[in-house]
């Protein structure tokens, strides 16, 4: 299928076979122990997300967000 359905479809899957536990992380665990749990937080389930999207053959890298009211990023 094309990218865009291949996409749509882990997005969906992750969102019903991962929940999200509601804490915010910039750490992760192994993906894998993150999907055999079934639940992690914010970092956890993206990775989780990208290693699947990865596999899928769909380019995706992780990128970290912030607000001005957090500083500027350290290079």
């Amino acid at each position: 299928p094309d990218t865009l359905n291949r996409i749509t479809a882990i997005h969906e899957f992750v969102k019903h076979r991962v929940k999200w536990d509601g804490t915010h992380n910039l750490l992760a665990y192994p993906p894998e122990d993150t999907y055999l749990k079934g639940k992690g937080d914010c970092a956890d389930v993206n990775f989780v997300l990208l290693n699947l999207l990865d596999a899928a053959g769909v380019k995706a890298h992780p990128v970290v967000l912030s607000t001005r009211d957090h500083g500027t990023v350290h290079t």
